[in-house]
């Protein structure tokens, strides 16, 4: 059985867990992710209680440790996408692993325009050497499906998290 610390010892009461479920590999795995998330004691408490609160029936470590999963999802997903990619704010977010609604929208904004230019150019063939600008045009349709992908994918958990934030 692992050392329990006092900001353990606190997750594990806010979660209604007793140190004898720790000795279950699975539940103590997912005692870990959650303890690691919640590693602030001072907000911990507070979220941890309102993930709980919006399912009462349901299992609190398997319920918390959802909500940590779904988190830890959307920040890999965010840190997915090149900052590179983008102008400021967006890039700053992007490089700090976050993304708030505004940017969201922002983001959403600027992958309509990139697509609907994208088209415009390929209808209008405005290049040079038609196979070279094929080729050209071909790439920047690929990295912006590959970036439009990864966007949905931050908007799908962005979606599931709401259950437990909104």
């Amino acid at each position: 059985m692992a050392t329990i610390t006092p900001e353990s010892a606190s997750i594990m009461r806010l979660l209604g867990m007793g140190a004898h479920e720790l000795d279950i590999p699975l539940r103590y795995s997912m005692f870990e992710e959650v303890s690691a998330y919640f590693a602030d004691p001072s907000t911990a408490a507070r979220k941890i209680l309102a993930v709980i609160a919006k399912t009462p029936s349901r299992d609190a470590l398997e319920t918390v440790w959802h909500y940590v999963r779904l988190q830890n999802e959307r920040r890999e997903a965010i840190r997915s996408i090149d900052p590179a990619e983008f102008e400021s704010p967006i890039s700053d977010e992007l490089k700090e692993g976050v993304l708030t609604v505004a940017r969201m929208k922002e983001l959403e904004a600027e992958m309509s325009r990139r697509e609907a230019s994208h088209r415009d150019r390929i209808a209008r063939k405005e290049v040079g050497d038609e196979k070279e600008g094929s080729e050209i045009l071909q790439k920047a349709v690929t990295s912006h499906a590959a970036i439009r992908r990864k966007f949905d994918l931050v908007r799908e958990i962005n979606g599931a998290l709401e259950y437990y934030d909104g």
